[in-house]
């Protein structure tokens, strides 16, 4: 919205902006007079929750930021920033979003535009507005190409809420990812509860239903594959690790613990008394013993030695799933800076664990990324239709959405 050659940002805008993203971006835009820009607004309490909100207004007032590079960031803050919740679907196919003139059909399919259409891309609808009680409309959406070729659409979608009993703008981002075959919704979840977020599933699924009638769009039943995509991704960040001190340990007592544990289940047999089955037992036993060794040969492994030894991209915090014994189960650490194998519990758990085919959720955190050294990950599977993926850190960037969407394509294929 703009008043004369200057520019006003809604304040329902304001409100759903992270202070310390919207303080690097004043920051990055400022540089060196950074600091004397700042002090030239005594007024501007910078410890209100708002300060910095207050900062950039009088700086685009002022010109001393353009209305450009801050309409950039907040089609990045859109689209990830605080949108960390990120709702995944494999796609049958999407290759026939081949080209700009079809995407942007699709997108005036969503009747979401608020009678202007669509005509071409990028396109804006009140990037800076407030979105009204009430009111649903998108926000935003551009296509990604690789040359000619495009890789990626992109929406935002904006709607009206009420936080802290302050009115608020609240987004949903969608990427249609073509080469992945993805469709990804993220959303921001205004709780910070990280696992039970009922509004916001609530609102991808919303969403993505639209999506995929708009634009003609099919996802097979989500339950084996994500489970498959997830135990592999958890077995082999683990099993990596573990390979040298199984090969060891198992050369050394494997024959002896299968020979002992068959005479003595036996033995118990002609007792009348209900025994387990031989290998479960088996692995059991190895799996405490592969405790030891680690423990006491290896010790404690750091993230560097994790990657510089092992070759591993990242490591498991923490497991719960369901089997067919006692229920649920879970293995965490007690820190994210310690790997599962780091802990008793998860050798404990390990028979029990390798046996289930209903993981719930994981945490990875990664720490082959050279720009992120440490970063979490929670995939959780509760729901059978759903692959939902919480991003620890407290607002990401486009990097490290492409990085998790790229590790999802790795342990599909």
């Amino acid at each position: 919205m703009s008043i004369g050659n200057h520019f006003n940002v809604s304040p329902l805008l304001h409100r759903s902006l992270y202070r310390y993203s919207l303080k690097n971006f004043i920051e990055n835009e400022l540089h060196d007079r950074y600091e004397e820009v700042k002090e030239s607004y005594q007024d501007i309490d910078f410890e209100d929750s708002l300060g910095f909100s207050r900062f950039l207004d009088r700086c685009l007032r002022d010109d001393h930021i353009s209305i450009e590079s801050f309409t950039r960031f907040v089609i990045e803050e859109l689209n990830y920033g605080r949108q960390r919740n990120m709702y995944v679907s494999f796609l049958m196919d999407c290759s026939f979003l081949n080209n700009e003139a079809l995407v942007i059909e699709k997108i005036n399919d969503l009747n979401l535009t608020n009678e202007h259409s669509v005509t071409m891309l990028p396109y804006s609808n009140g990037l800076l507005d407030g979105v009204s009680p009430g009111e649903k409309r998108l926000i935003y959406s551009d296509v990604i190409k690789d040359d000619t070729d495009i890789t990626s659409v992109r929406l935002v979608f904006g709607n009206h809420i009420y936080h802290d009993a302050a009115e608020c703008n609240n987004y949903v981002a969608v990427e249609i990812n073509i080469p992945l075959k993805l469709l990804v919704v993220k959303v921001r979840n205004w709780k910070d509860d990280n696992e039970h977020t009922s509004n916001t599933n609530q609102l991808a699924e919303e969403i993505k239903i639209r999506i995929k009638a708009a634009f003609n769009l099919h996802t097979p039943l989500m339950t084996n594959s994500s489970q498959r995509l997830v135990r592999r991704m958890t077995m082999e960040l683990t099993e990596s690790v573990l390979k040298p001190t199984r090969d060891i340990v198992d050369a050394k007592i494997k024959s002896e613990i299968h020979n002992k544990s068959e005479e003595w289940l036996k033995s118990l047999s002609n007792k009348n008394f209900s025994t387990t089955d031989l290998n479960y037992l088996e692995d059991a036993i190895l799996n405490n013993f592969y405790r030891l060794y680690m423990h006491n040969e290896i010790g404690k492994l750091s993230n560097d030695q994790l990657f510089e030894i092992y070759n591993v991209a990242g490591y498991p915090v923490n497991v719960k799933f369901t089997d067919d014994t006692i229920g649920e189960a879970r293995a965490k650490s007690a820190d994210t800076s310690e790997s599962l194998l780091d802990t008793s519990v998860y050798y404990d758990l390990k028979t029990r664990l390798d046996s289930s085919d209903r993981l719930k959720t994981v945490t990875i955190y990664w720490i082959d990324l050279s720009s992120e050294k440490h970063f979490g990950t929670t995939f959780n599977l509760e729901s059978q239709e759903k692959l939902k993926i919480v991003i620890k850190p407290n607002f990401f960037r486009k990097e490290l959405s492409d990085y998790v969407l790229r590790k999802i394509e790795l342990y599909t294929g």
